[in-house]
């Protein structure tokens, strides 16, 4: 089961666009994913599902990419 996370944005009047705010539970998903993922890898089982498990360290690694070019700009 997925566990939603929402970002947590606020508006800045000034600038008159939203800024993201209070990344840790962001954060703490992506490295809790990222972690479990790794675990998977490591087994001696993963043999039949490596290539999905590989998948989705790609697209974890991605998403925290993507989180970090945003805080950045």
């Amino acid at each position: 089961m997925y566990k939603q996370t929402n970002f947590d944005v606020k508006w800045d009047d000034k600038g008159d666009y939203f800024i993201l705010n209070d990344m840790d539970l962001v954060f703490t998903a992506l490295d809790d994913s990222l972690a479990n993922i790794n675990m998977i890898l490591g087994s001696r089982y993963v043999k039949p599902l490596r290539e999905e498990a590989e998948k989705w360290q790609n697209w974890i690694l991605t998403l925290s990419d993507i989180v970090d070019e945003w805080l950045m700009c």
